[in-house]
């Protein structure tokens, strides 16, 4: 049970991550929402919660990556 509460916590945080970069995204940065739609998404496995936290890290990663890219082409710090 306490893996389990790890997970859950690391998956909490990875999450909360994920929405304030998409909520910069959003409010700051609207023109790069198409490309958000185009990453992949995939479905939580809770018999496999190692995966899943990869898999947000992933994620997570991508939009940072897409963030970062767009500040480097248009000379913007983000």
């Amino acid at each position: 049970m306490e893996k389990e509460s790890a997970f859950s916590k690391q998956e909490k945080e990875i999450d909360a991550k994920i929405f304030a970069i998409i909520n910069k995204i959003n409010s700051k940065y609207s023109e790069l929402l198409k490309y958000i739609n185009e990453i992949p998404t995939f479905e939580r496995n809770i018999d496999t919660p190692d995966i899943a936290l990869i898999q947000l890290n992933e994620y997570y990663e991508s939009l940072c990556s897409i963030l970062m890219k767009y500040g480097a082409e248009h000379g913007k710090s983000l």
